[in-house]
């Protein structure tokens, strides 16, 4: 009898370099056997370089892969990938076959420090290639393929950047185009220069100096398909351009107060092209049309600080800073041509706005005492915001927000956040209730994360070092927990989420590693995710062993590969996805 045993031949040469790619050999879920990357990776220089690769798979066929890479440093890189599948499947008695293909290219490309194009695309045989020929879970998922170039140049304090892109909806059979969309921008700068200086060398601030000016524009060529089951293609196709001049002044100080306002103007042209939804939209398309819109703006603040100082066990002074804001934002109403501005979605304008909102920051400090020194530290914060609508039907008030938080114990690593929204109305009624209003929803986070050395462990050959390396490694124990609640609404419409998650990480040996996460719904009393994983050394081999008890992706995984060539591995998985060990 005669016992074949077949080999292959990998380089240990480290970097990059010319040579036979690793393959992977097994079956799927469904029993196809199945032999994976059989092939070659050729470094020709050090500018580019070209991958061909071959896979097979039983009652399926041949999928032929290639890539070429390109880059010149601070100058331009990328790439072009191409897949082609020749497949054989039977359907009964019958062979059916089929050719099909996928492309992917990027590049980019920086001609100056200031003009650069970027560019890439996806292009497919059918909309279920990549559910058939990939296991990446994004392009699975993914059911819009993308094709887009941009093209970027900075003047000064001005930018202009052209962008030309192309999208198919999969599983819609929608195709939009936007060829192109351009913006210009230039930045708000002072209308009448900045302050000068006097003979001294003292900087002279006139209130002119103060005005603002900056620009936008933005124009947009787009085209959308849509093909319905009857072959029949509905289109929708128009231009727009659209100008947002804005005239700003700086922040003006009045006395104890901190004031800017501000002014806006939109206008927007449009040109609508004849298709059956600008018919059935009933938009003449000879017509250019043109919309505006204007809103102005002033907002004021101040700052009032209250101090004590108990010059007790090391505190100094504890300071508590208040800030209250306000702001009024005004617009007219505007209806011109809004049928058009509703079919392309652009432009501004619309019901006349008269808003006023109200606000107030509260930020408590301390000062410690810390040997010869002083220290300044934030405790913790309370900001509450809420508005009045003139222009409101009902009721003219929104909904109080108000956040908090607390950083007084970051020095162990340990943060609050929190937040809450209370309904200043009785519930259902337009009856103000100032001293008891109705609490909306709650939520409040924390987190915490600590951890330790136990000691260091000094290899006594390179290869014990834990990942190939040389030097001391510490045996070091790391923690994590965090905490979360929330809660909204009210009878039937109250929901509650309250949720702890905690993960140990630990260097047990200077070989092993052990990684333990959990989730537990404290809501409803259980364990919602739970994983180990532990990780070994074995002298140049590696081996990674993971196990979720319970759940969706319960089941385990086993990983045994050469340090130095993490290709050559043998692994068994016998559950859904666990995720991979983290490393220290």
């Amino acid at each position: 009898p005669l016992f074949i045993v077949p080999y292959y031949v990998f380089p240990t040469k480290p970097g990059r370099h010319s040579g036979f790619l690793p393959f992977s050999v097994g079956n799927y879920q469904r029993g196809d056997g199945y032999i994976h990357n059989v092939g070659y990776y050729w470094a020709a220089s050090e500018y580019w370089d070209i991958l061909a690769a071959l896979d097979y798979t039983e009652n399926l066929g041949f999928n032929y892969r290639g890539q070429f890479r390109y880059s010149l440093r601070y100058v331009l890189s990328g790439s072009i990938t191409g897949n082609y599948a020749n497949e054989s499947r039977y359907i009964g008695i019958d062979e059916i076959k089929s050719k099909r293909w996928s492309v992917q290219f990027n590049h980019s490309h920086t001609i100056s420090p200031t003009f650069s194009i970027k560019a890439d695309g996806t292009f497919i045989s059918d909309k279920d290639y990549y559910t058939d020929h990939s296991i990446n879970l994004d392009d699975r998922t993914d059911r819009r393929i993308k094709s887009k170039a941009t093209i970027s140049k900075q003047f000064g304090n001005s930018s202009l950047s052209a962008q030309f892109s192309h999208e198919n909806q999969l599983d819609t059979d929608v195709r939009v185009d936007q060829l192109p969309t351009a913006s210009f921008r230039m930045s708000s700068r002072p209308i009448f220069g900045s302050s000068a200086k006097d003979a001294s060398g003292n900087k002279i601030e006139r209130w002119y100096n103060k005005f603002t000016f900056g620009y936008a524009s933005n124009l947009n060529n787009y085209s959308y398909r849509k093909t319905d089951t009857t072959g029949f293609r509905s289109r929708k196709e128009y231009m727009t351009l659209n100008h947002s001049p804005s005239l700003g002044l700086q922040q003006i100080k009045i006395s104890y107060l901190n004031i800017t306002p501000s002014f806006s103007y939109q206008e927007t042209w449009y040109k609508v092209f004849e298709t059956d939804q600008s018919l059935a939209a009933g938009i003449d398309a000879s017509q250019v049309y043109r919309r505006y819109a204007y809103s102005a703006s002033v907002s004021a603040s101040t700052e009032m600080y209250g101090t004590i100082e108990p010059n007790l066990l090391g505190l100094e002074a504890v300071r508590h800073v208040i800030t209250p804001r306000m702001s009024f934002s005004w617009a007219p109403e505007i209806t011109r041509n809004s049928d058009v501005k509703s079919y392309t979605g652009a432009g501004g304008g619309g019901a006349k706005q008269r808003t006023v909102s109200v606000g107030i920051d509260n930020v408590f400090q301390a000062k410690v005492k810390s040997g010869q020194e002083s220290k300044k530290y934030d405790l913790f914060y309370i900001n509450s915001l809420t508005s009045y609508n003139f222009e409101a039907v009902g009721n003219k008030w929104s909904s109080l927000s108000t956040s908090f938080g607390s950083t007084m114990l970051k020095s162990i690593n340990m943060y609050i956040t929190g937040s809450m929204v209370h309904d200043l109305y009785e519930p259902g009624t337009n009856k103000l209730r100032w001293w008891s209003p109705y609490l909306q929803s709650f939520s409040i986070s924390s987190r915490f994360n600590t951890g330790g050395i136990f000691s260091e462990f000094t290899p006594e050959n390179k290869s014990d070092s834990g990942r190939g390396g040389s030097g001391a490694r510490q045996q070091k124990w790391t923690m994590s927990v965090s905490h979360s609640y929330r809660e909204s609404g009210r009878g039937e419409s109250f929901s509650k989420s309250h949720q702890i998650n905690y993960s140990l990480q630990l260097a047990l040996t200077p070989t092993t590693d052990i990684s333990f996460t959990q989730i537990y719904d404290i809501a409803r009393k259980k364990s919602i995710n739970k994983s180990l994983q532990i990780r070994k050394n074995l002298h140049c081999w590696e081996a990674s062993f993971g196990w979720v008890p319970q759940g969706s992706n319960q089941g385990y995984w086993f990983k045994i590969n050469i340090i130095s060539i993490p290709e050559i591995k043998y692994e068994k998985n016998e559950s859904g996805a666990i995720t991979p060990f983290s490393s220290f």
